[in-house]
């Protein structure tokens, strides 16, 4: 596989990769966020 996507596609895979990441890891801190807020609103 890696003879097939040369130096430069494993980097541009590896850079994909490394986004989808970051996306799932900011989802995960905002869906916290959201449910702390709702969670104190019902305290109130």
């Amino acid at each position: 596989m890696l003879r097939l996507l040369r130096p430069t596609g494993v980097f541009l895979l590896a850079r994909v990769a490394e986004m989808r990441l970051a996306w799932v890891a900011v989802q995960m801190i905002a869906d916290a966020v959201r449910e702390f807020g709702r969670v104190g609103s019902q305290r109130m």
